[in-house]
């Protein structure tokens, strides 16, 4: 499988990437897929480190994620419950890649379904629960 993957120095075109990965997954008896913020950006969702992301905007919006700092100090606290009213995946909705990891798992080939993101999206745009696996949890409910 990999011995197909371009070596070159040069990056393969995008169009030769894609039948590539297309082959990969016709040929493979199931798949894997680890989802991270960036497939989320789509439905309006901003990662944390990228360009736009929101630790990169607000560095201070980073100690709300750090344990230590949460622990520590009750203002960080507060304001990381505050913040969990006010996010944007609560009315965000699933979008391409999200239905098309959901359009894999129909076709019986997405196997397991890792995710770092808490928006709940994946299950939203329909995947099956019992195959997804939120590592980061999810805001579907607080307990």
């Amino acid at each position: 499988m990999w011995q197909n993957w371009p070596m070159s120095r040069e990056p393969a075109p995008a169009d030769a990437v894609i039948a590539s990965v297309r082959q990969w997954i016709a040929e493979a008896r199931s798949v894997v897929a680890l989802t991270g913020a960036g497939i989320s950006t789509d439905s309006g969702i901003p990662d944390f480190r990228g360009p736009q992301g929101v630790w990169t905007r607000n560095p201070e919006a980073e100690k709300m994620a750090t344990l230590e700092n949460y622990l520590a100090d009750r203002e960080v606290r507060k304001r990381a419950w505050r913040n969990r009213l006010d996010t944007p995946h609560l009315s965000a909705e699933p979008n391409a890649g999200h239905h098309a990891l959901v359009a894999l798992e129909r076709r019986g080939k997405l196997d397991t379904l890792i995710t770092q993101n808490v928006d709940g999206l994946h299950i939203k745009a329909g995947a099956s629960p019992q195959r997804v696996i939120e590592i980061h949890g999810h805001t579907r409910e607080v307990v």
